[in-house]
């Protein structure tokens, strides 16, 4: 084990693009999604950003589809979000009530998109008080084949 990354503000959420060559990371309190580039031994390029979300929004868990697009869960805006490079939001999926926590894409084809939410809040999660639900959305874009 060694370290490939540091100063990450608090990272979470992350998955290899379909190439395998970019880690594409959420920085939960930066509010952005970040890339790496990988290299043949592993090691990581300099990250640059793979979506800016604004300073409302702090990514959780994601997943990556086929298509390169990267399904995120803004847990404190209650909101799963598909984003392309660059920054652009396809698709947004809001929850009634939650923290819109992490997203995985599965099922037969790949395109049934699993969202966990978790029923809490901060002080809640601290005291480690919280149960959670898991949603079910169709998407046209199937995912990897694993998380």
């Amino acid at each position: 084990m060694r370290i490939v990354a540091t100063g990450l503000s608090m990272p979470n959420g992350l998955g290899l693009l379909p190439d395998e060559s970019t880690l594409v990371v959420s920085e939960t309190h930066g509010s952005r999604l970040l890339a790496f580039t990988v290299g043949p031994d592993g090691n990581l390029g300099t990250p640059t950003v793979f979506a800016d979300l604004g300073p409302d929004r702090h990514p959780d868990g994601l997943c990556v589809d086929t298509a390169g697009g990267v399904w995120v869960g803004s847990y404190d805006t209650g909101e799963f979000l598909r984003v392309v490079a660059g920054g652009e939001i396809t698709h947004r999926i809001e929850i009634d009530r939650g923290w819109a926590v992490a997203p995985a894409l599965g099922g037969p084809d790949g395109r049934t998109l699993y969202l966990v939410v978790d029923e809490t809040s901060h002080e809640d999660l601290l005291a480690g008080k919280s149960t959670g639900r898991i949603l079910q959305a169709r998407v046209d874009v199937p995912g990897l084949g694993s998380p």
